[in-house]
């Protein structure tokens, strides 16, 4: 009897030893791995990578931070911290950006293969008032890639379906460049108030290509 005792006191020293060697419970969370090109498949150095995170705090409530780091001429990068991943962008000049496309396990080490397209084809675009309308024009360009909503000066990227207004005077031009992935074609939307008319165009790699809408 005296035996079996042992024995069963061994193995149960053993289940705690073993569970005391498992992973802690702040293990932090890595997320590493390397961004490249989508179309040569060279590395991208100085992309960015920023992540949104949470953590329990001492009160039972979550503090959310945002960690980034930078790839290095190899296109690696190494993101370390502490809490629970909930989303991510990986940007750079001159590429698409990506929005949550990783899977992360937390409080693991996880690696990622990431791949940005490169806006390497242009758009100019421009807009002449030759009737002297002052009705406010809705102009939206569209790629199957991103979504591009123009207005004067400046353009947008985003998820949500969105048009801005542009007033322009008789005789007037409005021009603006986008810079796209290619090739694609794109689409332009444009109209007063609820009608829309649609024109596509191509893009082509490495040059520019002109539109011209007149109304």
């Amino acid at each position: 009897m005296n035996k079996t005792l042992l024995l069963s006191g061994f193995l149960l020293g053993l289940i705690l030893a073993t569970l005391g060697c498992g992973k802690d419970k702040n293990d932090p969370t890595v997320i590493k791995g390397r961004i490249t090109d989508q179309k040569t498949m060279l590395p991208i150095k100085e992309a960015n990578l920023h992540i949104g995170a949470k953590k329990e705090n001492a009160n039972g409530n979550y503090e959310y931070f945002s960690p980034s780091c930078r790839s290095d001429a190899d296109g690696r990068f190494n993101c370390t911290f502490l809490g629970n991943y909930e989303s991510s962008d990986i940007s750079k000049d001159g590429y698409v950006t990506k929005h949550n496309s990783l899977i992360v396990i937390d409080e693991q080490e996880n690696n990622s293969n990431i791949s940005l397209i490169p806006r390497d084809g242009f758009l100019r675009l421009r807009i002449n008032n030759n009737t002297g309308s002052p009705s406010p024009l809705y102009a939206t360009v569209y790629s199957r890639t991103i979504k591009i909503e123009t207005r004067q000066n400046s353009y947008y990227t985003g998820e949500s379906i969105k048009q801005y207004p542009l007033s322009i005077g008789l005789g007037e031009t409005y021009t603006e460049i986008l810079d796209l992935p290619s090739p694609e074609f794109v689409q332009i939307r444009w109209g007063f108030g609820q009608s829309t008319l649609v024109d596509s165009v191509m893009i082509t790699p490495n040059d520019t290509t002109d539109y011209i809408l007149s109304y």
